[in-house]
């Protein structure tokens, strides 16, 4: 049976529509060729305000990209790249087995695009210090 988490993310997903403005892009894999990942972060300051993202039309894509939305926006950048596989897993209720590749796929766009951030700016580095 489905997970009443997992279902939430699917039929109501977070971060499907596109921000019109956002700050960086992270990416894994390549839209036509396969599974991928594309994420839209929105930042202020060195703070998740939004978060975006597009991917295969299946819904535990869609659902780890929206798990992983819910998870990450509100955070520190430096603090988002402390996001894990498991607790995108513990957010949905549970991912088949099959599905699991896609974790890699969301962490590793996430990682491109907070490392893109991270790597941008003074006060970005200066918050990456920090932590």
């Amino acid at each position: 049976m489905l997970p009443r988490s997992a279902h939430r993310h699917m039929k109501s997903p977070l971060g499907v529509n596109l921000a019109s403005k956002y700050d960086f892009i992270g990416q894994f894999g390549f839209d036509g060729g396969g599974p991928f990942y594309r994420i839209f972060l929105k930042l202020e300051g060195s703070v998740i305000v939004s978060m975006g993202f597009s991917t295969i039309s299946c819904p535990w894509a869609i659902a780890i990209g929206s798990a992983t939305t819910a998870l990450v926006v509100g955070l520190d950048c430096s603090k988002a790249l402390n996001v894990n596989e498991q607790q995108i897993v513990e957010e949905l209720g549970g991912i088949p087995r099959d599905k699991r590749i896609l974790l890699m796929f969301i962490r590793h766009a996430l990682h491109d695009g907070l490392n893109k951030a991270l790597n941008s700016s003074p006060i970005m580095k200066e918050a990456q210090s920090e932590s």
